[in-house]
Protein backbone atom coordinates (compact mmCIF):
# COMPACT_ATOMS: atom_id res chain seq x y z
CA UNK A 1 0.00 0.00 0.00
CA UNK A 2 2.79 2.40 0.88
CA UNK A 3 4.50 1.69 -2.44
CA UNK A 4 1.25 2.39 -4.32
CA UNK A 5 0.79 5.73 -2.58
CA UNK A 6 4.41 6.71 -3.21
CA UNK A 7 4.15 5.89 -6.93
CA UNK A 8 0.87 7.79 -7.11
CA UNK A 9 2.56 10.87 -5.68
CA UNK A 10 5.47 10.47 -8.10
CA UNK A 11 3.04 10.08 -10.97
CA UNK A 12 1.14 13.21 -9.96
CA UNK A 13 4.38 15.19 -9.80
CA UNK A 14 5.51 14.01 -13.21
CA UNK A 15 2.02 14.60 -14.62
CA UNK A 16 2.03 18.13 -13.18
CA UNK A 17 5.31 18.83 -14.94
CA UNK A 18 3.79 17.60 -18.20
CA UNK A 19 0.70 19.68 -17.47
CA UNK A 20 2.81 22.82 -17.14
CA UNK A 21 4.49 22.03 -20.43
CA UNK A 22 1.08 21.41 -22.02
CA UNK A 23 -0.17 24.76 -20.74
CA UNK A 24 2.84 26.42 -22.33
CA UNK A 25 2.20 24.66 -25.64
CA UNK A 26 -1.50 25.62 -25.49
CA UNK A 27 -0.75 29.27 -24.89
CA UNK A 28 1.84 29.35 -27.66
CA UNK A 29 -0.51 27.59 -30.09
CA UNK A 30 -3.29 30.05 -29.27
CA UNK A 31 -0.99 32.94 -30.19
CA UNK A 32 1.03 31.58 -33.09
CA UNK A 33 -1.55 29.21 -34.53
CA UNK A 34 1.04 26.45 -34.91
CA UNK A 35 2.67 23.77 -32.76
CA UNK A 36 5.99 25.18 -31.67
CA UNK A 37 8.35 22.24 -31.37
CA UNK A 38 11.00 24.66 -30.14
CA UNK A 39 8.94 25.47 -27.04
CA UNK A 40 10.91 23.07 -24.85
CA UNK A 41 14.17 24.47 -26.16
CA UNK A 42 13.05 27.99 -25.29
CA UNK A 43 12.41 26.73 -21.74
CA UNK A 44 15.88 25.17 -21.81
CA UNK A 45 17.45 28.50 -22.70
CA UNK A 46 15.42 30.19 -19.97
CA UNK A 47 16.58 27.66 -17.39
CA UNK A 48 20.22 28.02 -18.37
CA UNK A 49 19.97 31.82 -18.32
CA UNK A 50 18.34 31.68 -14.88
CA UNK A 51 21.11 29.35 -13.69
CA UNK A 52 23.78 31.71 -14.96
CA UNK A 53 22.05 34.73 -13.38
CA UNK A 54 21.76 32.95 -10.03
CA UNK A 55 25.44 32.01 -10.07
CA UNK A 56 26.46 35.60 -10.78
CA UNK A 57 24.17 36.89 -8.00
CA UNK A 58 25.65 34.43 -5.55
CA UNK A 59 29.13 35.65 -6.47
CA UNK A 60 28.56 39.41 -6.59
CA UNK A 61 25.54 39.74 -4.25
CA UNK A 62 25.84 37.00 -1.66
CA UNK A 63 23.93 39.06 0.90
CA UNK A 64 20.65 38.39 -0.96
CA UNK A 65 18.51 35.68 0.42
CA UNK A 66 17.70 32.44 -1.33
CA UNK A 67 14.19 33.42 -2.36
CA UNK A 68 15.17 36.93 -3.73
CA UNK A 69 18.00 35.34 -5.67
CA UNK A 70 15.64 32.77 -7.16
CA UNK A 71 13.07 35.43 -8.09
CA UNK A 72 15.74 37.66 -9.66
CA UNK A 73 17.04 34.77 -11.75
CA UNK A 74 13.54 33.85 -12.87
CA UNK A 75 12.80 37.49 -13.80
CA UNK A 76 15.90 37.72 -15.97
CA UNK A 77 15.02 34.37 -17.55
CA UNK A 78 11.48 35.58 -18.33
CA UNK A 79 12.80 38.69 -20.11
CA UNK A 80 15.30 36.68 -22.17
CA UNK A 81 12.65 34.12 -23.13
CA UNK A 82 10.26 36.89 -24.23
CA UNK A 83 12.90 38.45 -26.47
CA UNK A 84 13.88 35.03 -27.83
CA UNK A 85 10.26 34.08 -28.50
CA UNK A 86 9.56 37.36 -30.29
CA UNK A 87 12.69 36.98 -32.41
CA UNK A 88 11.77 33.42 -33.42
CA UNK A 89 8.21 34.43 -34.31
CA UNK A 90 9.34 37.50 -36.26
CA UNK A 91 12.10 35.84 -38.27
CA UNK A 92 10.91 32.24 -38.67
CA UNK A 93 7.15 31.90 -38.13
CA UNK A 94 5.53 35.13 -39.30
CA UNK A 95 6.37 34.56 -42.96
CA UNK A 96 4.73 31.12 -42.83
CA UNK A 97 1.27 32.25 -41.70
CA UNK A 98 -0.40 31.25 -44.95
CA UNK A 99 1.97 28.42 -45.85
CA UNK A 100 1.02 24.73 -45.74
CA UNK A 101 1.11 23.23 -42.25
CA UNK A 102 4.17 21.14 -43.06
CA UNK A 103 6.33 24.23 -43.66
CA UNK A 104 6.02 25.75 -40.13
CA UNK A 105 6.33 22.27 -38.63
CA UNK A 106 9.69 21.70 -40.32
CA UNK A 107 10.74 25.25 -39.45
CA UNK A 108 9.92 24.68 -35.76
CA UNK A 109 12.03 21.52 -35.73
CA UNK A 110 14.89 23.42 -37.35
CA UNK A 111 14.61 26.19 -34.73
CA UNK A 112 14.71 23.50 -32.02
CA UNK A 113 17.96 22.04 -33.39
CA UNK A 114 19.41 25.53 -33.73
CA UNK A 115 18.67 26.44 -30.10
CA UNK A 116 20.12 23.14 -28.88
CA UNK A 117 23.31 23.69 -30.86
CA UNK A 118 23.72 27.28 -29.61
CA UNK A 119 23.11 26.16 -26.01
CA UNK A 120 25.74 23.44 -26.29
CA UNK A 121 28.21 25.92 -27.75
CA UNK A 122 27.66 28.39 -24.90
CA UNK A 123 27.09 26.12 -21.89
CA UNK A 124 28.68 22.87 -23.07
CA UNK A 125 27.32 19.32 -23.32
CA UNK A 126 27.48 18.42 -19.64
CA UNK A 127 24.56 18.46 -17.25
CA UNK A 128 24.07 21.49 -15.04
CA UNK A 129 22.61 21.43 -11.53
CA UNK A 130 20.68 24.27 -9.92
CA UNK A 131 21.85 25.39 -6.47
CA UNK A 132 19.55 24.34 -3.65
CA UNK A 133 17.60 27.56 -3.21
CA UNK A 134 14.46 25.71 -2.08
CA UNK A 135 14.58 23.00 0.55
CA UNK A 136 14.64 19.50 -0.90
CA UNK A 137 14.32 17.73 2.43
CA UNK A 138 11.49 15.20 2.02
CA UNK A 139 8.58 15.27 4.38
CA UNK A 140 6.43 12.30 5.33
CA UNK A 141 2.75 13.31 5.43
CA UNK A 142 1.74 9.66 5.37
CA UNK A 143 3.76 6.85 6.89
CA UNK A 144 6.05 5.47 4.19
CA UNK A 145 5.16 8.22 1.64
CA UNK A 146 7.71 10.99 1.03
CA UNK A 147 7.37 14.26 -0.90
CA UNK A 148 9.66 17.28 -1.20
CA UNK A 149 8.64 20.98 -0.98
CA UNK A 150 9.60 21.39 -4.65
CA UNK A 151 7.20 18.63 -5.64
CA UNK A 152 4.46 20.22 -3.54
CA UNK A 153 5.03 23.56 -5.30
CA UNK A 154 4.84 21.84 -8.69
CA UNK A 155 1.58 20.08 -7.79
CA UNK A 156 -0.06 23.19 -6.37
CA UNK A 157 1.04 25.56 -9.15
CA UNK A 158 0.02 23.13 -11.90
CA UNK A 159 -3.40 22.42 -10.40
CA UNK A 160 -4.12 26.09 -9.71
CA UNK A 161 -3.10 27.22 -13.17
CA UNK A 162 -5.16 24.55 -14.93
CA UNK A 163 -8.30 25.23 -12.92
CA UNK A 164 -8.02 29.00 -13.04
CA UNK A 165 -7.23 29.12 -16.74
CA UNK A 166 -10.04 26.73 -17.66
CA UNK A 167 -12.84 27.87 -15.37
CA UNK A 168 -12.25 31.45 -14.34
CA UNK A 169 -11.13 34.78 -15.81
CA UNK A 170 -9.13 35.76 -12.80
CA UNK A 171 -5.89 35.79 -14.79
CA UNK A 172 -7.24 38.18 -17.43
CA UNK A 173 -6.44 41.36 -15.44
CA UNK A 174 -3.07 39.87 -14.59
CA UNK A 175 -2.38 39.23 -18.26
CA UNK A 176 -3.28 42.83 -19.04
CA UNK A 177 -0.92 44.14 -16.38
CA UNK A 178 1.84 41.79 -17.50
CA UNK A 179 1.28 42.90 -21.06
CA UNK A 180 1.66 46.52 -19.93
CA UNK A 181 4.93 45.64 -18.20
CA UNK A 182 6.24 43.56 -21.06
CA UNK A 183 5.36 46.06 -23.82
CA UNK A 184 8.55 48.16 -23.37
CA UNK A 185 10.59 44.99 -23.71
CA UNK A 186 8.83 44.15 -26.96
CA UNK A 187 9.43 47.68 -28.20
CA UNK A 188 13.14 47.43 -27.51
CA UNK A 189 13.33 43.97 -29.08
CA UNK A 190 11.66 45.01 -32.32
CA UNK A 191 13.25 48.47 -32.50
CA UNK A 192 15.94 47.53 -35.08
CA UNK A 193 13.38 45.80 -37.29
CA UNK A 194 10.97 48.73 -36.93
CA UNK A 195 13.64 51.24 -37.89
CA UNK A 196 14.65 49.12 -40.88
CA UNK A 197 11.06 48.76 -42.08
CA UNK A 198 10.40 52.50 -41.71
CA UNK A 199 13.60 53.38 -43.57
CA UNK A 200 12.78 50.91 -46.34
CA UNK A 201 9.25 52.27 -46.61
CA UNK A 202 10.48 55.85 -46.76
CA UNK A 203 12.97 55.02 -49.51
CA UNK A 204 10.35 53.08 -51.48
CA UNK A 205 7.77 55.86 -51.06
CA UNK A 206 10.27 58.49 -52.20
CA UNK A 207 11.25 56.41 -55.22
CA UNK A 208 7.60 55.94 -56.16
CA UNK A 209 6.90 59.64 -55.75
CA UNK A 210 9.92 60.59 -57.86
CA UNK A 211 8.89 58.16 -60.61
CA UNK A 212 5.31 59.40 -60.53
CA UNK A 213 6.50 63.00 -60.61
CA UNK A 214 8.68 62.33 -63.65
CA UNK A 215 5.77 60.60 -65.37
CA UNK A 216 3.42 63.49 -64.64
CA UNK A 217 5.98 65.99 -65.90
CA UNK A 218 6.31 64.08 -69.17
CA UNK A 219 2.53 63.85 -69.57
CA UNK A 220 2.11 67.55 -68.79
CA UNK A 221 4.80 68.39 -71.32
CA UNK A 222 3.04 66.35 -74.00
CA UNK A 223 -0.25 68.05 -73.24
CA UNK A 224 1.37 71.47 -73.36
CA UNK A 225 2.88 70.62 -76.71
CA UNK A 226 -0.54 69.66 -78.07
CA UNK A 227 -2.15 72.82 -76.70
CA UNK A 228 0.41 75.22 -78.11
CA UNK A 229 -1.40 75.41 -81.41
CA UNK A 230 -4.34 76.91 -79.57
CA UNK A 231 -2.18 79.92 -78.67
CA UNK A 232 -1.92 80.99 -82.30
CA UNK A 233 -5.65 81.26 -83.04
CA UNK A 234 -4.98 83.33 -86.15
CA UNK A 235 -7.58 84.24 -88.70
CA UNK A 236 -5.20 83.20 -91.42
CA UNK A 237 -4.98 79.64 -90.10
CA UNK A 238 -8.76 79.53 -89.83
CA UNK A 239 -9.12 80.67 -93.42
CA UNK A 240 -6.53 78.14 -94.58
CA UNK A 241 -8.36 75.31 -92.84
CA UNK A 242 -11.60 76.41 -94.47
CA UNK A 243 -9.99 76.66 -97.91
CA UNK A 244 -8.39 73.27 -97.51
CA UNK A 245 -11.75 71.79 -96.47
CA UNK A 246 -10.09 70.47 -93.31
CA UNK A 247 -11.89 70.46 -89.99
CA UNK A 248 -9.01 69.14 -87.90
CA UNK A 249 -5.48 70.29 -87.18
CA UNK A 250 -2.70 67.90 -88.14
CA UNK A 251 -0.86 66.74 -85.00
CA UNK A 252 2.90 66.25 -85.19
CA UNK A 253 4.60 63.27 -83.64
CA UNK A 254 6.72 64.22 -80.64
CA UNK A 255 9.29 62.54 -78.40
CA UNK A 256 10.06 63.61 -74.84
CA UNK A 257 13.72 64.27 -74.12
CA UNK A 258 15.71 65.51 -71.13
CA UNK A 259 18.49 68.05 -70.83
CA UNK A 260 21.75 66.38 -69.76
CA UNK A 261 24.37 69.02 -70.51
CA UNK A 262 25.04 72.68 -71.37
CA UNK A 263 27.85 73.96 -73.57
CA UNK A 264 30.28 75.81 -71.26
CA UNK A 265 31.32 78.19 -74.05
CA UNK A 266 29.75 81.57 -73.13
CA UNK A 267 29.66 82.66 -76.78
CA UNK A 268 27.50 79.75 -77.93
CA UNK A 269 24.05 78.69 -76.82
CA UNK A 270 23.97 74.92 -77.18
CA UNK A 271 22.61 72.13 -75.01
CA UNK A 272 22.93 68.34 -74.95
CA UNK A 273 19.86 66.07 -74.79
CA UNK A 274 19.51 62.35 -73.99
CA UNK A 275 18.05 61.26 -77.34
CA UNK A 276 20.10 60.44 -80.40
CA UNK A 277 20.24 58.58 -83.67
CA UNK A 278 18.98 55.37 -82.07
CA UNK A 279 15.76 57.23 -81.16
CA UNK A 280 15.21 58.61 -84.67
CA UNK A 281 16.65 62.09 -84.06
CA UNK A 282 17.84 63.82 -87.24
CA UNK A 283 19.71 66.99 -88.15
CA UNK A 284 17.56 70.09 -88.20
CA UNK A 285 14.84 68.55 -86.04
CA UNK A 286 12.86 71.19 -84.13
CA UNK A 287 12.97 71.21 -80.33
CA UNK A 288 10.42 72.94 -78.10
CA UNK A 289 9.39 73.06 -74.47
CA UNK A 290 5.99 73.63 -72.89
CA UNK A 291 6.05 77.35 -73.85
CA UNK A 292 7.47 77.52 -77.34
CA UNK A 293 10.26 76.71 -79.75
CA UNK A 294 13.74 76.38 -78.33
CA UNK A 295 15.96 75.55 -81.30
CA UNK A 296 17.01 72.77 -83.63
CA UNK A 297 19.28 69.75 -83.63
CA UNK A 298 22.69 70.51 -85.17
CA UNK A 299 24.64 67.38 -84.20
CA UNK A 300 23.39 63.81 -83.82
CA UNK A 301 25.22 61.07 -81.93
CA UNK A 302 24.09 57.49 -81.31
CA UNK A 303 22.47 58.18 -77.94
CA UNK A 304 22.67 61.97 -77.56
CA UNK A 305 22.19 65.07 -79.67
CA UNK A 306 23.29 68.69 -79.56
CA UNK A 307 20.71 71.46 -79.92
CA UNK A 308 21.37 75.00 -81.13
CA UNK A 309 19.12 77.44 -79.26
CA UNK A 310 17.23 80.30 -80.87
CA UNK A 311 19.30 82.91 -79.04
CA UNK A 312 22.62 81.74 -80.51
CA UNK A 313 24.20 84.37 -82.75
CA UNK A 314 24.40 81.82 -85.59
CA UNK A 315 20.72 80.96 -85.49
CA UNK A 316 17.77 82.54 -87.29
CA UNK A 317 14.18 81.51 -87.75
CA UNK A 318 11.39 82.83 -90.01
CA UNK A 319 8.49 84.15 -87.94
CA UNK A 320 5.25 86.01 -88.44
CA UNK A 321 3.20 88.29 -86.27
CA UNK A 322 0.32 86.36 -84.81
CA UNK A 323 -1.88 89.45 -84.93
CA UNK A 324 -1.57 90.44 -88.59
CA UNK A 325 0.60 87.82 -90.31
CA UNK A 326 3.60 90.14 -90.84
CA UNK A 327 6.63 88.04 -91.76
CA UNK A 328 10.18 88.62 -90.49
CA UNK A 329 13.41 86.88 -89.55
CA UNK A 330 14.23 86.48 -85.83
CA UNK A 331 17.94 86.12 -85.11
CA UNK A 332 19.82 85.30 -81.94
CA UNK A 333 21.68 88.00 -80.07
CA UNK A 334 23.79 85.91 -77.69
CA UNK A 335 21.50 86.99 -74.88
CA UNK A 336 19.27 84.14 -73.66
CA UNK A 337 16.49 86.63 -72.99
CA UNK A 338 16.44 88.48 -76.30
CA UNK A 339 15.83 88.02 -80.03
CA UNK A 340 15.93 90.65 -82.74
CA UNK A 341 13.85 90.98 -85.90
CA UNK A 342 15.89 91.95 -88.95
CA UNK A 343 14.79 94.19 -91.83
CA UNK A 344 11.42 95.19 -90.42
CA UNK A 345 10.21 98.28 -92.26
CA UNK A 346 9.90 101.36 -90.10
CA UNK A 347 6.28 101.69 -91.18
CA UNK A 348 5.42 98.04 -90.44
CA UNK A 349 2.44 97.32 -88.21
CA UNK A 350 4.16 95.72 -85.23
CA UNK A 351 3.56 96.55 -81.57
CA UNK A 352 4.83 95.64 -78.15
CA UNK A 353 3.12 92.54 -76.85
CA UNK A 354 2.65 90.96 -80.29
CA UNK A 355 3.16 87.22 -80.32
CA UNK A 356 5.62 85.93 -82.90
CA UNK A 357 5.00 82.41 -84.16
CA UNK A 358 6.90 80.19 -86.55
CA UNK A 359 5.84 80.80 -90.15
CA UNK A 360 6.87 77.43 -91.53
CA UNK A 361 9.09 79.00 -94.18
CA UNK A 362 11.91 76.74 -95.22
CA UNK A 363 10.08 73.61 -94.01
CA UNK A 364 12.45 73.42 -91.01
CA UNK A 365 10.19 74.51 -88.17
CA UNK A 366 6.48 73.63 -88.01
CA UNK A 367 4.15 76.56 -88.48
CA UNK A 368 2.15 78.10 -85.69
CA UNK A 369 4.37 77.47 -82.67
CA UNK A 370 5.16 80.40 -80.33
CA UNK A 371 8.65 81.81 -80.70
CA UNK A 372 8.85 85.16 -78.90
CA UNK A 373 6.89 88.14 -77.64
CA UNK A 374 7.75 91.64 -78.85
CA UNK A 375 8.86 93.79 -75.93
CA UNK A 376 10.51 96.77 -77.65
CA UNK A 377 9.96 98.61 -80.96
CA UNK A 378 12.21 101.57 -81.78
CA UNK A 379 11.34 103.79 -84.75
CA UNK A 380 13.99 106.12 -86.20
CA UNK A 381 12.81 108.48 -88.87
CA UNK A 382 16.27 108.52 -90.39
CA UNK A 383 16.48 104.75 -90.79
CA UNK A 384 14.52 102.54 -93.22
CA UNK A 385 14.15 99.72 -90.70
CA UNK A 386 12.83 99.68 -87.16
CA UNK A 387 14.67 98.05 -84.25
CA UNK A 388 12.45 95.26 -82.92
CA UNK A 389 13.45 93.19 -79.89
CA UNK A 390 11.54 90.21 -78.54
CA UNK A 391 11.71 87.87 -75.56
CA UNK A 392 11.65 84.12 -76.30
CA UNK A 393 8.52 82.40 -75.03
CA UNK A 394 10.47 79.22 -74.22
CA UNK A 395 12.31 78.97 -70.92
CA UNK A 396 15.71 78.49 -72.53
CA UNK A 397 17.66 78.64 -69.29
CA UNK A 398 15.19 76.73 -67.13
CA UNK A 399 13.55 73.96 -69.13
CA UNK A 400 14.77 70.47 -68.31
CA UNK A 401 12.31 68.44 -70.35
CA UNK A 402 11.71 69.15 -74.04
CA UNK A 403 9.93 67.79 -77.08
CA UNK A 404 11.49 66.59 -80.30
CA UNK A 405 9.05 67.28 -83.14
CA UNK A 406 8.69 64.90 -86.07
CA UNK A 407 7.02 67.16 -88.63
CA UNK A 408 4.73 66.08 -91.39
CA UNK A 409 6.84 65.40 -94.47
CA UNK A 410 4.04 66.25 -96.90
CA UNK A 411 4.13 69.47 -98.86
CA UNK A 412 1.40 72.06 -98.62
CA UNK A 413 0.05 71.02 -102.02
CA UNK A 414 -0.16 67.40 -100.91
CA UNK A 415 -1.95 68.32 -97.69
CA UNK A 416 -4.40 70.52 -99.62
CA UNK A 417 -5.10 67.80 -102.17
CA UNK A 418 -5.66 65.14 -99.54
CA UNK A 419 -7.94 67.47 -97.57
CA UNK A 420 -10.02 68.22 -100.67
CA UNK A 421 -10.30 64.52 -101.47
CA UNK A 422 -11.38 63.76 -97.93
CA UNK A 423 -14.04 66.45 -98.08
CA UNK A 424 -15.31 65.16 -101.43
CA UNK A 425 -15.58 61.64 -100.02
CA UNK A 426 -17.50 62.96 -97.02
CA UNK A 427 -19.93 64.82 -99.32
CA UNK A 428 -20.55 61.66 -101.34
CA UNK A 429 -21.27 59.68 -98.20
CA UNK A 430 -23.68 62.34 -97.01
CA UNK A 431 -25.40 62.35 -100.41
CA UNK A 432 -25.72 58.58 -100.39
CA UNK A 433 -27.15 58.62 -96.86
CA UNK A 434 -29.72 61.38 -97.42
CA UNK A 435 -30.46 60.90 -101.10
CA UNK A 436 -30.00 64.64 -101.65
CA UNK A 437 -27.35 66.38 -103.70
CA UNK A 438 -24.92 68.66 -101.84
CA UNK A 439 -25.13 72.40 -102.11
CA UNK A 440 -21.91 72.49 -104.14
CA UNK A 441 -21.48 69.96 -106.96
CA UNK A 442 -18.67 67.48 -106.32
CA UNK A 443 -16.92 68.47 -109.54
CA UNK A 444 -16.40 71.99 -108.25
CA UNK A 445 -14.99 71.04 -104.84
CA UNK A 446 -11.33 70.57 -105.78
CA UNK A 447 -11.33 73.58 -108.06
CA UNK A 448 -10.83 76.33 -105.43
CA UNK A 449 -8.45 74.16 -103.42
CA UNK A 450 -5.92 73.78 -106.21
CA UNK A 451 -5.06 77.50 -106.71
CA UNK A 452 -5.13 78.10 -102.94
CA UNK A 453 -2.34 75.61 -102.27
CA UNK A 454 0.52 77.91 -103.47
CA UNK A 455 -0.86 80.75 -101.39
CA UNK A 456 -1.00 78.51 -98.36
CA UNK A 457 2.57 77.41 -98.86
CA UNK A 458 3.67 80.99 -99.10
CA UNK A 459 1.91 82.08 -95.94
CA UNK A 460 3.07 79.31 -93.65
Amino acid sequence: METLLQQTVNGLVVGSVYALIALGYTMVYGILGLINFAHGDVLMVGALVALEAIRLLQIYAPELGLVPTLLAGLSISVVVCMILGYTIERTAYRRLRNAPRLAPLITAIGVSFLLQTIAMIIWGRNYHTFPQLVSTTPIEPIAGVFITPVQIVILVVSAVLMVVDARFEVLQPLRSQLGLIVEPTYRVARLPMTLWEEATQQIASRSELVAENEKLKAEALLMQGRLQKLATLTEQNVRLRELLNSATLVEEKVLVTELIGVDPNPFTHRILIDKGEKDGVFLGQPVLDARGLMGQVVEVMPYTARVLLLTDTNHSIPVQDNRNGLRAIAVGTGNPERLELRHVADTADIKEGDLLVSSGMGQRFPAGYPVATVNEVIHDSGQPFAIVRAVPTAALNRSRYMLLVFTDGRTAEERATEAAEAQEAADREAEAATGQSPAVPPATVPAPATPVAPAAAGSQ
